[in-house]
């Protein structure tokens, strides 16, 4: 794949997952069908991990705006959730900001794996 395809299909599975959060994070509580799968830092840390990885490894130049981006959103997402009747906790802006900064790590190693298994 051509690196314009890889960008494009890590902005399309980054939309995706974009979408999925915001219900997840600004439904109220009581409309959610899914039991959380752990601890709420915890999804919060993997949910923001999983927003970061795709764009960071198809593009790493990126992370300098994504990270900064991710944790905006993380706190947008804790002034919102009081009005859906959910909880503003810092530990969740805490644990996106961890979390998107392990993804953004995590893909910028990806990037750098494919690129050294490409150049052999």
């Amino acid at each position: 794949m051509n690196n314009s395809t890889v960008e494009n299909v890590a902005i399309a599975f980054t939309s995706i997952l974009v979408t999925t959060v915001a219900a997840l994070t600004l439904l109220p509580s009581e409309k959610l069908l899914l039991k959380p799968l752990f601890n709420d830092k915890i999804n919060h840390m993997l949910a923001w991990g999983a927003l970061t990885v795709p764009i960071a490894s198809a593009r790493p130049s990126a992370i300098r705006w994504l990270f900064p981006a991710a944790v905006g959103a993380g706190a947008a997402v804790e002034l919102i959730q009081p009005s859906v009747d959910r909880e503003r906790e810092a530990g969740d802006l805490l644990a996106d900001t961890f979390g998107a900064a392990l993804g953004c790590l995590a893909g910028w190693l990806v990037h750098r794996a494919c690129s050294h298994q490409a150049s052999l």
